[in-house]
């Protein structure tokens, strides 16, 4: 049995960035852009592991006959707008004499702190072999 994976189409995710697909921690595949694949199962379940460069990994427990959509997490498509607003606000304290590296610095630090610490994928069933007759 097999599980089929998609990936969603985002503006965040580029043709180019490649996302690695684990099953019960064996590479299987790799899904490039907004593609999809189909996964084969040993058993009826397993960890699905999704990765994408320089990111931390995020599992779930899948059944076979499973479809899932892999996408970015609301955390992260919230803060990626944050970065031009960072730099807007470091554009502006330059403008009228204020700006500083220590400043700069903070917020360099704060945003990549926040970043690593929250999990950029997302993974969603949404559709179960059990409901497709399958």
């Amino acid at each position: 049995m097999t599980v089929k994976i998609i990936r969603k189409n985002e503006r965040l995710t580029a043709e180019w960035t490649e996302l690695e697909v684990y099953v019960d921690g064996k590479k299987k595949t790799s899904v490039f852009g907004d593609g999809s694949t189909e996964v084969e199962l040993e058993g009826e379940t397993a960890e699905l592991k999704v990765k994408q460069i320089m990111n931390r990994a995020v599992t779930r427990q899948v059944k076979a006959g499973d479809t899932v959509e892999v996408s970015n997490s609301r955390a992260v498509t919230r803060a990626v707008p944050l970065l031009p607003l960072m730099l807007l606000i470091l554009f502006a304290f330059s403008y009228f004499g204020l700006f500083n590296f220590g400043m700069a610095g903070v917020l360099v630090i704060g945003f990549i702190i926040f970043l690593t610490g929250v999990k950029p994928l997302q993974i969603k069933v949404i559709g179960s072999g059990q409901e497709s007759g399958s």
